[in-house]
C-alpha cells in the first residue's frame, strides 16, 4: 500500500452516552487503519438487557468501566429529591420529564410540580398547612359566589318589584350568613 494512503474502513457499533452517562443509543464507529475514530461518550460495552422491566422502566448509566441499569421513578414520591434540567434534550431528561408529568397526573392533591429558578423541574410535597389554606381558600371562594348570586338575584327581583322574590332571597341571604343559627341561640 502506498505512504499517506488511507486503507479501507470498516463501521462497527457502540455504545453512545449522555454527559452524566445515561444511554442515549447505538452508534456506527468507523475503523481506520485499524484504529476507532470515536465520538465522545461513546463505549464498545453495549448496555445489558433489562432483567424484570422493559426498557421504558429503566435508564442505563456508564460509570466508565460498566452499565448500571436503574429503574425510573413513575409516581410522584419516587420523584420527590429528583431534579430535571430543563434545557436538557437527552433522551433520558425527555423520559423523565414526560414521567414526571404523568406521575403527577396521577399523584394527586399530595404533590406538585415545582420549577427551580434554572427553569429546571422536579416534585414538591404539599403540607398540611397549605392543603388547609386550600380548603379554606375553597370554602371561601364558593362563600363569595353563592353570596354574588344572592346579591345579583336580589337586585333583579328589586328591580321588577317581586317582593315575594326579595323575601325568599333574605332568607336565603340569613341562612347563609348564619344569622338563622344565630337567632335560634
Amino acid at each position: 500500500m502506498e505512504e499517506g494512503k488511507v486503507k479501507t474502513s470498516e463501521l462497527v457499533e457502540y455504545y453512545q452516552f449522555d454527559d452524566e452517562g445515561y444511554y442515549i443509543g447505538p452508534v456506527s464507529v468507523q475503523i481506520v487503519n485499524g484504529e476507532p475514530l470515536l465520538p465522545p461518550n461513546v463505549t464498545p460495552t453495549p448496555p445489558p438487557q433489562p432483567q424484570d422491566a422493559s426498557e421504558e422502566d429503566v435508564s442505563f448509566n456508564w460509570n466508565g468501566e460498566s452499565w448500571s441499569v436503574e429503574v425510573d421513578p413513575t409516581t410522584c414520591e419516587e420523584f420527590v429529591g429528583v431534579v430535571i434540567d430543563h434545557y436538557s434534550d437527552t433522551p433520558h431528561d425527555i423520559k423523565l420529564r414526560e414521567k414526571l408529568q404523568k406521575a403527577l397526573e396521577k399523584g394527586g392533591s399530595d404533590y406538585r410540580e415545582g420549577r427551580g429558578e434554572d427553569l429546571s423541574w422536579y416534585v414538591e410535597v404539599v403540607t398540611e398547612e397549605e392543603k388547609a389554606a386550600n380548603e379554606a381558600n375553597a370554602a371561601l371562594s364558593d362563600f363569595d359566589s353563592q353570596l354574588s348570586s344572592i346579591k345579583s338575584r336580589m337586585e333583579l327581583a328589586n328591580l321588577m318589584n317581586d317582593t315575594e322574590q326579595m323575601e325568599a332571597l333574605r332568607g336565603e341571604y340569613r341562612t347563609l350568613m348564619g344569622l338563622d343559627a344565630q337567632s335560634a341561640d
